[in-house]
């Protein structure tokens, strides 16, 4: 007869226990975001936690008995870990390993297990996924290298702003020390024309007379320097409240020697300003700086030395089309048979600052100061010009009999979500002479520029009923049903806010409506 085995309560109760522990202890090995396994000597695996399968495709049976190169594992990762592992097991201390597998960052912690006569028998492993840690870092990196891209950029703009101070400053000195010459000569030239008529008007004879005029025409030589001299000292910004007007013939009678004598000894000047052509509502001064700038750049623009071929400046000006079937305009031209722009340079050719020349030469300043006195004088400014074929800039000015609007009557409001595009907005509007109001002041502008957000389109129907003839500028596209209620507002368009060329050209036909 067969005896059966008897188990007490308290054994039952303890391999209970036991079961319940090693059920805990699989569960929490199966869900811990840490992989526990066990390697033998040999580096195959001996335990592994079920939280294997968050890690891998493997299942934890498919690991026991075999070592990663079985499993699989690429060749370099398997050598990689394999000595890491054998530096443990020689030097009883523990080490770590991080690698990219299949997409995922893993750190290993290998940690020897010694036996009871100190000899280690496994290695206990602990693999971690740190892949969210290792984009974090990236993502820090990325950003402490924009930051610092962000720093330097700054402290190269703040240098270079105090270069353009200190040049501006000696440019306001050689300003002062302008006038001061200008006025001086004036005062010593008068005595001697006076003089010098004086003298003309005696019996003399023939010899001395020959002298007297050729004094004179040396101090009609001077006093056109001084001429030149007194509008270079003036600032070519400040208008008066009514446009002044220039007769093209007696500004050039007055500032043609000095302009002349702008460019290098290897350039020619030729100047050919017809008879008869209309007034130019912007002042002589102003004028005089405009075209000065533009012919020391086509001087510059000449290099020396060119073989069989001399540098040349051609000074020009006709009437212009408006537009309206009319010679509204006149176009004053420079052009040059120098070496001529890339696209690249002609877009960027009237930002403040921008230079193409070595560094300590150029400021930068000169054209962006063009295109402003232009701009306030209700014209616009234009570059035609290819590399090695020479470069012309035409200047469009309204003629003096033209009714312009003063400087300062025109106001603008800018309402942009965009914080950046409306910062530009309002600074070409500015440079243009056009004053910027707030945006509680929207209802008082000449000009409003604003985009397609929501409730804008009756705003600006509103706006349109309260200024028949003023001018809309919307920016970007108007979609949808709304479209066409917005085309029946008559506003320019800009379609695109990166194309800094097709912003000025639209801000410039919206000025160019008053």
């Amino acid at each position: 007869m067969e005896r059966k085995a008897v188990v007490s309560p308290q054994r039952a109760r303890v391999a209970e226990n036991l079961a319940a522990g090693q059920r805990f202890l699989e569960s929490l090995l199966a869900h811990m975001p840490v992989v526990v396994y066990r390697l033998d000597r040999r580096l195959r695996h001996v335990f592994i936690g079920g939280a294997v399968q968050w890690m891998s495709r493997l299942k934890p049976a498919q690991f026991i008995g075999k070592t990663g190169r079985e499993l699989g594992f690429p060749r370099e990762l398997c050598d990689r870990f394999e000595a890491v592992c054998r530096e443990v097991l020689v030097t009883g201390k523990p080490g770590h390993l991080e690698f990219q597998f299949d997409q995922t960052w893993i750190f290993h912690r290998m940690i020897p297990e010694h036996s009871a006569d100190g000899s280690i028998e496994t290695i206990l492993c602990l693999a971690e996924n740190i892949t969210d840690r290792k984009s974090m870092e990236a993502e820090h990196a990325r950003y402490r290298k924009r930051l610092i891209g962000l720093v330097e950029k700054r402290a190269r703009e703040l240098q270079r702003a105090y270069e353009q101070a200190r040049i501006a400053e000696r440019m306001s000195s050689i300003g002062t020390l302008a006038a001061g010459l200008g006025h001086d000569m004036n005062n010593v030239l008068l005595p001697v024309r006076a003089h010098l008529e004086a003298a003309s008007s005696l019996a003399l004879v023939p010899e001395v007379r020959r002298h007297i005029d050729s004094v004179q025409t040396s101090l009609a030589y001077l006093q056109h320097l001084a001429d030149g001299l007194h509008f270079l000292a003036l600032d070519p910004e400040e208008e008066v409240c009514e446009p002044t007007t220039t007769d093209l013939s007696v500004w050039w009678s007055q500032a043609g020697p000095l302009l002349s004598k702008s460019v290098p000894k290897y350039v020619n000047v030729e100047v050919s300003l017809p008879a008869g052509l209309p007034a130019v509502a912007m002042s002589s001064h102003g004028l005089t700086q405009v075209v000065l700038n533009l012919v020391v750049n086509a001087g510059e623009a000449i290099p020396p030395n060119r073989k069989r071929q001399h540098g040349l400046v051609r000074i020009w000006a006709e009437l212009a089309d408006d537009g309206e079937g009319g010679g509204g305009r006149v176009r004053l031209g420079i052009t040059d048979n120098g070496r001529g722009m890339p696209l690249e340079v002609q877009r960027s050719a009237f930002e403040m600052f921008f230079t193409t020349k070595p560094r300590g030469l150029g400021t930068g300043l000169g054209l962006s100061m063009v295109a402003r006195v232009v701009g306030r004088a209700r014209g616009s400014i234009h570059i035609e010009s290819k590399p090695g074929k020479g470069t012309t800039v035409s200047v469009l000015l309204p003629k003096a009999a033209w009714t312009v609007r003063a400087a300062n009557a025109l106001s603008g409001a800018v309402s942009l979500k965009n914080g950046r595009a409306a910062d530009l907005v309002a600074q070409i509007l500015e440079s243009s002479g056009v004053r910027v109001l707030s945006g509680e002041e929207t209802a008082k502008s000449d000009i409003w520029v604003l985009d397609a957000r929501k409730g804008a389109l009756a705003d600006a129907t509103a706006w349109r009923t309260r200024h028949p003839d003023g001018v809309l500028v919307l920016f970007g596209a108007a979609n949808g049903p709304s479209a066409q209620r917005w085309s029946s507002l008559r506003p320019i368009q800009i379609e695109s806010g990166d194309d800094l060329e097709g912003i000025r050209t639209a801000l410039g036909r919206a000025i160019a409506g008053f």
